[in-house]
């Protein structure tokens, strides 16, 4: 005959023990390995503690209007800068004031400069033949998302060649150098100082090798990563050196420190992975222990009352 449920209650099976019982240590070592030892796991399986991060982020750069040109001859160095000591202490009478164009274009219309159009032609003699060219220009880099970063940087274009030329074409970008991660938040200045002092008289100031070395030493920078030089041969009288180029501020990968908070996000997820694991195992084995009495322990069971 076949019989119906007419009726359940559900019932809870407490096992008590003793301090000094082995029961109760056997539970206490347990609790221990099971919350315990997935920590240990989740530390030693790396990444659990996350020393760096990295986002995303379009820098906000604007050209400052200040660059250094030094054209070489077969004789002698001339080039024109803004900085008007720079001028006066080590180009002097070599100092050739230029025609220069500069813009920059907002692409996208998200209110950050997309890339910058700079061109810049330099009188020169007859008798001068120009072989290679430096060129530094200087810009306003700032990036807010985590740390509020704020610098003045500089991209370095350098060309050199046996054969005389009358023109120098390049595209390249802005590329954004770290050396350290920077802080989750807060406001870094350190760098937001002129590269040259413009106050200086002194021509150790100006040498391109000092600037760029003191720049090498920063643990954030900028450099130009250029890509398709043209150099234009066959130099015309009266005819000025001209400097074309196309600079593009992409959107960078930044390297950061993660807050607290973030460490605690991912350290969580990768521990209660293991966790929980662990608890399904080890709830298995006290079920089995404690019903079949390997260890002496109390039996009381109670109805457990549902609303």
């Amino acid at each position: 005959m076949v019989m119906f449920v007419v009726h359940h209650e559900s019932v809870k099976n407490c096992y008590r023990a003793h301090f000094c019982s082995m029961a109760l240590w056997f539970f206490i070592s347990v609790a221990l390995i099971t919350y315990i030892v997935p920590l240990f796991l989740a530390y030693q399986s790396h990444g659990f503690w996350i020393k760096e991060h990295t986002y995303r982020e379009q820098p906000e750069v604007h050209f400052k209007h200040e660059f250094v040109l030094f054209l070489q001859t077969t004789g002698k160095l001339i080039g024109y800068s803004t900085i008007e000591n720079l001028n006066t202490v080590l180009l002097g009478e070599n100092t050739r004031f230029p025609i220069v164009r500069s813009y920059e274009v907002d692409q996208n219309l998200d209110g950050k400069n997309d890339f910058m159009k700079f061109e810049v032609q330099t009188p020169v003699l007859d008798n001068e033949l120009i072989q290679s060219i430096q060129l530094l220009l200087f810009f306003d880099y700032r990036l807010y998302t985590y740390s509020n970063l704020q610098m003045e940087s500089l991209a370095f274009i350098s060309f050199q060649t046996c054969i005389p030329g009358s023109e120098f074409k390049s595209n390249g970008v802005l590329k954004f150098v770290q050396k350290y991660p920077l802080p989750h938040r807060g406001s870094l200045t350190k760098y937001d100082v002129p590269i040259i002092d413009s106050t200086s008289q002194n021509i150790l100031d100006f040498d391109l090798h000092n600037i760029l070395s003191s720049y090498q030493t920063r643990n954030i920078s900028t450099t130009f990563v250029g890509s398709y030089p043209v150099w234009r041969g066959q130099p015309s009288a009266s005819v000025p050196f001209s400097v074309k180029l196309h600079i593009e501020y992409p959107e960078e990968t930044i390297i950061y420190h993660p807050g607290f908070w973030q460490l605690i996000k991912f350290a969580w997820i990768q521990y209660l992975s293991i966790l929980l694991v662990f608890i399904y195992f080890f709830h298995k084995v006290k079920t089995f222990v404690y019903k079949n009495q390997i260890f002496d322990s109390t039996l009381t069971s109670t109805k457990v009352h549902q609303d």
